[in-house]
């Protein structure tokens, strides 16, 4: 295979990675607390990620909310390994 077919699947490997399926059931978008409840982590986590611009929210009025797949993008983004003190 050349280099440049190996290139495309690879391009094609990252957008399907990028892709994020729905139930009809889910939610497109969580208030802060529900985003921290669906993380896992406490609200003050995901309202720092906010304040350093990790997640960046949608807002309706001033309620900001978060699109499921800025939460994953996020989510996606945090390191695997835990940090030793």
């Amino acid at each position: 295979m050349s280099a440049a077919a190996d290139q495309v699947i690879a391009a094609l490997r990252e957008a399907r990675e990028g892709l994020v399926f729905f139930d009809p059931g889910d939610k497109l978008a969580y208030s802060i607390q529900d985003a921290a409840s669906f993380a896992g982590v406490d609200a003050t986590v995901i309202r720092a990620a906010v304040s350093r611009r990790d997640i960046v929210p949608s807002y309706v009025g001033a309620k900001p909310l978060i699109k499921i797949w800025e939460l994953r993008r996020w989510l996606k983004s945090l390191p695997v390994a835990h940090r030793r003190r």
